[in-house]
């Protein structure tokens, strides 16, 4: 397992579990309506790391509802089934040291909406066809 892969199955993703966590508690009322969309759906979103803008991972994670199911490393195969817009394929790209700055920062659990925004500029969101 390479170090981006490690960085991803065993910080990125206990990581995301806990901001899930913080959002249930703090924000109670956001992830019953996310629920409500997507909660009977099996989606996948995907995410590509860069490094000085050369890719070094691709990751595809199965969602049951909001939770992550199962991470798939090297495959990039996103497929979010939308209610409103059918089937779209986002993914996410980001730097490397972004995405360890992200999973170091302790505003996630206290405020994780606005700390998701002090980070959003350093995100792309892209969508294959």
């Amino acid at each position: 397992m390479s170090t981006v892969d490690h960085l991803i199955k065993e910080k990125f993703v206990p990581f995301r579990h806990k901001i899930i966590e913080t959002l249930r508690t703090k924000h109670p009322h956001i992830l019953p309506i996310l629920e409500k969309f997507i909660g009977d759906k099996k989606n996948r979103i995907g995410l590509q790391v860069t490094d000085n803008g050369k890719t070094i991972g691709e990751f595809t994670f199965r969602l049951s509802g909001i939770d992550i199911e199962e991470t798939e490393l090297g495959n990039l195969s996103p497929e979010f089934h939308h209610p409103f817009l059918g089937v779209i394929k986002p993914y996410v790209v980001m730097e490397k040291s972004t995405l360890e700055n992200i999973i170091q920062d302790d505003g996630f659990c206290s405020e994780p909406l606005a700390t998701f925004g002090k980070h959003l500029p350093d995100i792309t969101f892209k969508f294959k066809r």
